[in-house]
């Protein structure tokens, strides 16, 4: 589901979820994010801000692989999308060089596990230590396709089962 703005992805994929299956959540602006431990989150003019709402049925000792599947699909949605690699930093950075380029957040309630993904895709001027992925804006459509192929990834990963994990790749990158 596209919407133009909210306060935050997570808390509207948390509200959309329904037992028919995963709901994911793109917004044009996201007005209150949030990052790990409550931490605000700062970004661009052009990025990515989307929450995928999901009940896994995964083992309670399972789920903490999540976070590190919503990041490993963050980076190959942003690969695929745009032909870059980025790197992961322990546990949830989006790395570009020595800047930040996005992150991942992963909150869960009772059975739903709610993973958010930002990604500043173009951001003249960001602050030091922030950055961006591309130097030229691509416009909306680009941040969607983002968000889309970022989710389509995730849901791909948490269907073939919490031993599917491959540690070795997340270790790798």
């Amino acid at each position: 589901q596209r919407l133009d703005e909210v306060a935050s992805t997570q808390d509207e994929a948390r509200a959309r979820f329904t037992e028919r299956g995963p709901v994911l959540v793109i917004a044009g602006r996201q007005l209150h994010g949030r990052g790990r431990s409550g931490a605000a989150w700062v970004h661009a003019p052009r990025a990515t801000a989307a929450s995928l709402a999901v009940a896994p049925g995964w083992s309670e000792g399972a789920l903490g692989r999540i976070p590190l599947l919503a990041g490993m699909a963050a980076r190959s949605a942003v690969g695929a999308v745009f032909g870059i690699e980025l790197v992961l930093k322990w546990p949830n950075d989006l790395m570009l060089g020595e800047s930040k380029v996005g992150g991942v957040l992963v909150e869960r309630s009772g059975e739903v596990v709610v993973a958010g993904c930002g990604i500043n895709v173009w951001w003249p001027g960001a602050p030091v230590g922030m950055g961006a992925v591309l130097t030229d804006d691509p416009g909306r459509e680009a941040t969607d396709r983002l968000a889309e192929v970022w989710g389509a990834t995730l849901v791909a990963g948490i269907d073939a089962g919490a031993d599917a994990w491959d540690r070795t790749a997340y270790v790798a990158v």
